[in-house]
């Protein structure tokens, strides 16, 4: 057996392991751990970007879709730059900190806005939530605390994101699960 895998990996080779997709999955797709693996490939094939742990793709909304087998790259991760599909992309501010922790990309919200008479008024309905920007650690255990107005980044069609927009950083910005 040792045989047929020296005879597979000729000697001096250095592979390193990379993040696959463990079937074909669709654009749009919040990776799982059973939607990836780690596999070992020659480490001079491996492109620039390649996702080498799992922490690196598990939690993260895939903007293209990608084949069995296929490695998982940065660039097919969905980020807040140019859509394809006639949404636009607004970071808006929670005044709930711990609201975005309850977030995921591809989530369905509802985006409102606390009036003075103890009321809402919704801002946005059915945006889909792209990203939650998290913090880099600060070299303690896990991220720094969240502080009041988490940023998080939605999609939604041009006139509620312009509205969104004009909004800046108003307080009392809450959100609906759907």
């Amino acid at each position: 057996m040792l045989l047929a895998l020296a005879t597979l990996r000729p000697s001096g080779l250095d592979t390193a392991g990379v993040v696959v997709a463990s079937a074909d999955l669709p654009p749009g797709t919040t990776l799982t751990a059973d939607d990836v693996s780690i596999t070992e490939m020659p480490a001079a094939y491996i492109s620039p970007g390649t996702a080498t742990t799992l922490d690196d793709a598990v939690g993260r909304t895939i903007a293209a879709g990608i084949g069995a087998g296929e490695p998982v790259t940065e660039s097919r991760f969905v980020t807040s730059g140019p859509r394809t599909d006639g949404l636009h992309t607004v970071p808006v501010r929670l005044a709930d900190p711990e609201a975005a922790d309850l977030l995921s990309p591809g989530t369905t919200i509802d985006l409102v806005l606390a009036t003075g008479d103890a009321g809402a008024r919704v801002i946005a309905e059915g945006a889909q939530v792209v990203t939650i920007p998290r913090r880099a650690s600060s070299g303690g255990l896990g991220e720094g605390p969240r502080s009041a107005g988490s940023l998080i980044v939605v999609a939604t069609d041009r006139r509620t994101a312009v509205a969104l927009a004009a909004m800046g950083t108003q307080p009392g910005l809450g959100v609906v699960l759907r």
